[in-house]
């Protein structure tokens, strides 16, 4: 299974953006893990009418990206999502990737993400797995 939404939801503060984690997801491997975000222009347009931008780890390994949920920064505009058992420093150190959009017009699929890590990240420290990352307003 997929795990929709496992580690629950992320809503920006104005609610046009929307995204949901699916740690199960395997479109870039076992266990890779993915995120769906729906953005509407306008509250009263339901997000069942919206079609969801799927994103993926850009390394597409087995890490369980989005196992404690995504994280949105209150105008929508920044998404950062971890992947507790990547193994970019360590076997599971872990990774934070971070999607940053400059407006409201860009779609989350046209932004290259940036993949974070603690550079001292040692084998099991599983970066994110405790409720995943979180962003100001």
């Amino acid at each position: 299974p997929d795990f929709l939404g496992y580690g629950g939801p992320a809503v920006s503060v104005d609610g046009l953006v929307l995204a949901v984690t699916s740690y199960g997801d395997d479109d870039g491997g076992a266990m890779s893990g993915s995120v769906s975000v729906w953005v509407r222009a306008n509250v009263s347009t339901s997000f069942a009418n919206v079609a969801p931008v799927k994103l993926v780890d850009p390394d597409g390994s087995s890490n369980w990206m989005g196992f404690g949920g995504a994280s949105l920064s209150g105008n929508g505009f920044v998404l950062a999502v971890a992947s507790h058992k990547d193994d970019i420093e360590a076997a599971d150190s872990g990774s934070v990737t971070v999607w940053e959009r400059h407006n409201s017009s860009t779609s989350f699929a046209g932004v290259v993400p940036v993949k974070l890590s603690d550079p001292d990240g040692d084998t099991s420290d599983e970066l994110g797995e405790r409720g995943g990352p979180c962003l100001s307003a």
